[in-house]
């Protein structure tokens, strides 16, 4: 009956391939987060400049900084995009190295690289 029970080491390993998605998910969500709220400012930057008055001395100075709005705008999309599309498809952890081989060695029965480029 004892026998069919897993050891410690199976054990820690469903664990920890259990509990590391969560925590993955939880940083995306959290750094997506913060993109988010960065371009939120952005966004109520550059409709604040737009709305001010033209007889408004400041117009022209904070008109200025219109392109550099643009540009951060810009990055924040595409690392919102990056974000999205990293948390979309989640890829399962693989294990290069079989246990039962050396340190050094590997089981490249399912990897495209070889053996050498690993090193020892």
């Amino acid at each position: 009956m004892l026998s069919n029970l897993p050891t410690m080491d199976q054990l820690q390993l469903v664990i920890s391939q259990a509990a590391a998605p969560a925590f993955i998910l939880g940083a995306v969500a959290s750094f997506l987060s913060v993109l988010l709220s960065h371009m939120g400012r952005v966004i109520d930057r550059s409709r604040a400049i737009h709305d001010l008055a033209e007889s408004d001395p400041k117009k022209e100075r904070l008109k200025a900084n219109l392109p550099q709005l643009r540009l951060r705008a810009r990055i924040l999309h595409r690392a919102n995009a990056s974000q999205v599309s990293a948390s979309s498809f989640p890829k399962k952890p693989r294990s290069f190295m079989n246990s039962s081989t050396a340190p050094g060695s590997c089981n490249c029965a399912d990897v495209s690289i070889t053996c050498t480029s690993l090193g020892s």
